[in-house]
């Protein structure tokens, strides 16, 4: 069983994101009822099959001025054991396989999200604001000062 086949994988898809550089899935803004029930998943970890809870609260960096502290509504996925209770499970074949199919198939999923571009225009027709957005609810768009026209534009 992968994160894709959980019941709850369908309400974090909106939130997940490939982090740069590294290809990790981060979870971003993630709303409370989400942020209780992510870390409660335990999936095997795909080096070992031991239970793992897969999601993790991501920390500061050791550059920031409040180091070590939890980012707010912040975290990554890990499908391996901790690095304090097994090291060699993150460095295995099988965790670099998973982190490949990890982007993969989260790429496939996003393309298949629903998405939405929004434009603001004035009286006259002309675009004040535009945006493109994957649908999530609550959807809100604050209009500039003037705007006379909220457009929603079919997109893909």
């Amino acid at each position: 069983m992968t994160i894709f086949d959980h019941l709850l994988w369908p309400a974090l898809l909106p939130f997940a994101r490939l982090s740069e550089g590294r290809d990790n899935l981060d979870l971003l803004q993630l709303p409370d009822d989400l942020r209780v029930q992510a870390p409660a998943i335990i999936l095997p970890c795909v080096a070992c099959a031991e239970p793992v809870r897969v999601f993790r609260a991501r920390m500061k960096s050791g550059r920031s001025r409040i180091a070590g502290s939890v980012e707010e509504r912040r975290m990554f996925y890990a499908a391996t054991c901790p690095a304090s209770v097994n090291p060699g499970c993150a460095r295995s074949k099988a965790a670099q396989a998973h982190k490949r199919f990890i982007r993969e198939r989260l790429g496939q999923q996003r393309e298949a999200l629903p998405a939405i571009s929004v434009q603001v225009l004035d009286a006259s027709g002309v675009v004040l604001y535009a945006m493109r957005s994957e649908v999530k609810e609550p959807f809100q768009v604050d209009l500039p000062k003037g705007a006379a026209t909220l457009a929603f534009v079919p997109s893909r």
